[in-house]
């Protein structure tokens, strides 16, 4: 079962993952790795709820892995409770700053995710009308992960408010370029 929720989970049919990961996890509840992947699942089926449960459950199993502290800010994100998913968003980037100490190597395998982290934060600030926060917490994200192709899309809107066209234009550059790149690695992907 595991197997197969995961299975359905790697390739983003999260739909197909939610019963299999469900019922892994009814007969053995101490997979951690299959409660986050349940609780992504369901966050991105718009089972917020649901994925709030799983969420917490993983935190409070695993309080120092940034992966359950993100998913409740896309929670709270979702939810529009913006200072709940900033504070959030900042702990996960807290808990990535104090792996980065402890095991450099840890942080270098998972720099996508820490990046997502400052792009949320970064969205967070975009919503409020703070676009220079915004734009900081974006460059950082771009930087640690210049493959998170939503943050360069985010930061091409704040520029654009902030007046800087140039790098308005630069930014949208770079995301059509990586928009581009993943439509051919999927265009490329057998079905």
């Amino acid at each position: 079962m595991l197997l197969l929720g995961m299975s359905h989970y790697w390739t983003q049919n999260y739909g197909a993952a939610r019963p299999w990961l469900s019922k892994a996890l009814e007969l053995e509840p101490g997979l951690d790795g299959a409660r986050e992947a349940l609780g992504y699942s369901l966050l991105l089926l718009g089972e917020l709820d649901g994925a709030r449960r799983e969420y917490e459950a993983y935190v409070a199993r695993v309080p120092g892995d940034p992966k359950g502290h993100y998913g409740l800010g896309r929670i709270e994100l979702e939810e529009t409770d913006l200072d709940a998913a900033a504070e959030r968003f900042r702990h996960a980037i807290e808990l990535f700053d104090a792996l980065s100490k402890s095991d450099p190597r840890a942080l270098e395998a998972r720099a996508g995710e820490y990046g997502e982290c400052h792009a949320r934060l970064g969205e967070v600030h975009f919503a409020r009308g703070e676009y220079e926060a915004a734009r900081d917490e974006l460059v950082r994200a771009t930087t640690i992960a210049p493959g998170n192709i939503s943050a360069f899309y985010t930061l091409g809107l704040v520029y654009r408010r902030l007046g800087e066209d140039a790098l308005a234009d630069e930014a949208a550059g770079r995301y059509e370029a990586a928009r581009q790149a993943l439509l051919a690695r999927q265009n490329a992907t057998p079905r």
